[in-house]
């Protein structure tokens, strides 16, 4: 019981700090390029995990050459669909706003599985969706302190960016669904991490990373490591962690915390004023996520009286 309890406030402080990432990301934005950010991040990250993956390198059942392909592929989509065009979203879009919207991926996550999976769409479903892609429109268009009415095209076209990032993520989410059934998920994750890493390796003919981290302030510095090995490596660590203590139903559940969390970071370390459509925005998109979290806990049958399929999705450690 107390070791539940201890990994219920693990978990509130794990997406406390995944909401601090789009601060440090924002952070960052003034000094080094998305680019030459993303290279950093996990470059170090893939530094640090890989120990891990030659201490499980003989684990059973090995990685076959078919599941070898879709954690690259995964690993693409999570490091240049998703990290990389955050990065570039926060050029210009403020943190908060932009945690919000990247946290958005469960509501793709449920339309990609009605369209290549055939889930059927309940009325909670339905609602739950409508609500939620009210409130990605909301923040979106009306999220940022320049909206489109005030002319802040640039930063409604950033957070386009980090939509099609939830995009990415979700597409990511889906494809590694059947090696979770097989696989370790923390071992999953550091494979799609590490391969997905790698192939970011030619963007360092066209950027000078050497020179940009030597320019790199102190502050930046701990900003760096706070994303590459408190929130990639650290907090995937912590959220498998959770999964096997709490389930991965309830794990997953946090990460809900996440949006909200970068708000407030947002609102009390860089004065980002709470827009009424950043807040109303928020509330929907969280409301409708929970409306489809409780009609999976109804007691229900599927369509033709056929027991419902499992739950809609189980999210997979983003930051």
């Amino acid at each position: 019981m107390r070791s539940k309890v201890l990994h219920h406030g693990l978990m509130v402080l794990l997406t406390a700090a995944w909401g601090l990432a789009f601060i440090a990301i924002k952070e960052l934005s003034g000094e080094i390029s998305f680019v030459s950010l993303n290279l950093a991040r996990f470059l170090l990250a893939s530094l640090a995990l890989l120990p891990f993956l030659l201490f499980h390198r003989r684990r059973r059942p090995r990685f076959r050459w078919r599941e070898r392909l879709v954690l690259l592929a995964a690993g693409v989509l999570a490091v240049w669909g998703y990290h990389l065009a955050v990065n570039y979203g926060e050029t210009a879009a403020p943190a908060g706003a932009a945690g919000v919207v990247a946290n958005s991926s469960p509501l793709f996550v449920i339309l990609l599985a009605c369209i290549f999976r055939r889930e059927s769409v309940d009325h909670w479903k339905a609602i739950g969706v409508s609500l939620s892609f009210a409130g990605l429109v909301l923040v979106t268009a009306l999220g940022s302190p320049a909206s489109v009415s005030q002319g802040g095209t640039g930063e409604v076209r950033c957070l386009l960016a980090v939509a099609l990032a939830a995009l990415s993520w979700a597409a990511y989410t889906v494809l590694l669904q059947p090696l979770l059934e097989v696989h370790l998920t923390l071992r999953v994750t550091a494979y799609a991490t590490v391969l997905g890493s790698l192939t970011q390796l030619p963007l360092l003919a066209l950027v000078d990373l050497p020179g940009e981290l030597s320019r790199l302030s102190g502050r930046g510095w701990a900003w760096l490591a706070f994303l590459s090995l408190g929130c990639t490596v650290l907090g995937y660590l912590l959220y498998h962690r959770g999964i096997e203590v709490l389930g991965p139903t309830t794990a997953s559940l946090y990460l809900y915390l996440v949006a909200p969390f970068s708000v407030l970071w947002g609102w009390l370390l860089r004065g980002e004023p709470l827009t009424t459509g950043l807040a109303w925005g928020t509330a929907l998109l969280l409301a409708g996520f929970l409306l489809v979290e409780m009609g999976e806990r109804l007691p229900r049958r599927g369509m033709g009286g056929l027991p419902a399929e499992k739950p809609w999705k189980e999210q997979v450690a983003r930051a």
